[in-house]
């Protein structure tokens, strides 16, 4: 019970507003959300933004309100982080119709491409054709010109003039024969020009089969740049909310150093709650000395990942390591708007020393990885392991929360070298 009564304190109502806050996020469509339904929720986080910000503007000015404005400032948070969902929603809409326009796109190119191929094929054999035609053509014109020349009795002439039956015989076939040439020749005319009539037809069906696909086609790809735009609009959008997130979170951090400084009771509330801190921290300490591993420091081959999975978005650093006027921070920060429930998963194959429950550092999970490297992860929801389990570089260990002396869900994130806690950034990639 009591600590619970300290966790109230110095949350500094807080967790109540997390809670009022969530109450007020736009209803969840159990069906997938169009984008004009998305829009009117968007909307309305607008509209109660802008309310916010006329309350949050005469909290600033009262000294004595600030613990109130720094929950004004934390519920904003969420509700800015609600728009950052909202739109996140959107420009999954957009960019599946972009995907559609994309493989619209490819299918017409790869139509066009098959048309030119097609064009090109054709063109070549109507002008094998035409050669055809001419050489044809010159043939029977020379036939022609042998028959004016000769005349039309020259034929009769010739069989008359044989000296025997056989030779009339051999000649009367070999007239035969010619004749059949000149028909054929004629026939093949015929043919080829019925051939080349055919494929100028085709042609000028492909062409303007072509024509038509590319009008699509420039149609598609006009829709798809001015699908593009949309979407880069809505990410500079979230870019620009998520930017309020960091600037809301660092006011509501200069609020709480400001408190520390003021307020003697919130003071001295820090210093008791830094004192347990500190006695926990031993205790951390003592437990590395008799059940961790030592060595050189070196990080296990397979390097360490980050703790959380930045491809979802919307994460950045709220507190770095370092010196801050409550304190030396002995780890790094880690959150985003609505985080509570976000999967946190271990940096490197290893041996969980720890998995607790502390009045300051809330449900927190401390993890050996050998060669005197561990490392620690603080104020989780749940912690999804328990001491003495084998884990895998990615498991999921637990979940961010908002337990023990927490101002916000986060996940707060320590390396050890031999005990002794140094500065995590150079180790983990951090948010963008």
């Amino acid at each position: 019970m009591k600590t619970k009564k300290l966790k109230s304190l110095l949350c500094l109502i807080f967790s109540i507003t997390l809670i009022f806050s969530a109450l007020n996020y736009p209803e969840r469509a159990s069906a997938a959300p169009t984008i004009d339904e998305i829009r009117q929720q968007q909307k309305k986080l607008d509209e109660k933004i802008a309310a916010a910000n006329a309350r949050i503007a005469e909290l600033k000015k009262d000294i004595a309100k600030q613990k109130e404005y720094a929950a004004e400032l934390q519920g904003q948070i969420d509700d800015f982080q609600g728009q950052i969902d909202l739109l996140k929603k959107e420009i999954a809409i957009l960019q599946g119709e972009i995907d559609v326009l994309q493989a619209k796109i490819d299918e017409k190119t790869a139509q066009i491409e098959a048309l030119n191929a097609e064009i090109l094929e054709l063109e070549e054999e109507i002008v094998r054709c035409e050669e055809e035609i001419a050489r044809t053509k010159e043939q029977l014109k020379a036939r022609l010109r042998s028959l004016y020349i000769n005349g039309e009795t020259s034929s009769l002439e010739l069989l008359l003039s044989a000296d025997s039956f056989t030779n009339f015989l051999v000649r009367l076939e070999l007239m035969d024969n010619i004749a059949k040439h000149d028909s054929a020749l004629i026939d093949s005319i015929r043919a080829l020009a019925e051939k080349l009539d055919s494929d100028i037809k085709k042609l000028e069906q492909s062409k303007a089969a072509l024509e038509e696909v590319k009008l699509q086609l420039a149609q598609e790809q006009s829709e798809f740049i001015s699908q593009k735009n949309d979407i880069d609009a809505k990410k500079r959008e979230e870019e620009a909310k998520l930017n309020e997130i960091k600037s809301k979170w660092n006011e509501i951090q200069r609020v709480l150093d400001n408190l520390f400084a003021n307020d003697e009771a919130y003071r001295n509330t820090i210093k008791k709650a830094e004192q347990e801190k500190a006695d926990y921290d031993k205790k951390i300490v003592e437990l590395l000395n008799q059940q961790g591993s030592s060595g050189s420091g070196a990080l296990p081959s397979s390097g360490f990942i980050s703790p959380l999975d930045y491809s979802t978005g919307g994460f950045y650093v709220s507190s770095r390591y370092g010196q801050r006027s409550s304190g030396f921070h002995e780890g790094v920060d880690i959150t985003k708007g609505g985080a509570t429930g976000t999967p946190i998963r271990a940096v490197a194959d290893g041996k969980v020393v720890s998995a607790e429950y502390h009045g300051s550092w809330g449900n927190n999970v401390l993890i050996d990885h050998g060669n005197g490297v561990a490392t620690r992860y603080a104020h989780c929801n749940v912690m999804t392991v328990s001491a003495g389990a084998q884990v895998k570089q990615g498991q999921t260990i637990g979940t961010i929360g908002n337990t023990g002396n927490s101002t916000g869900p986060h996940l707060h994130f320590e390396v050890y070298i031999n005990g002794k806690r140094v500065n995590p950034e150079p180790y983990i990639q951090l948010p963008k």
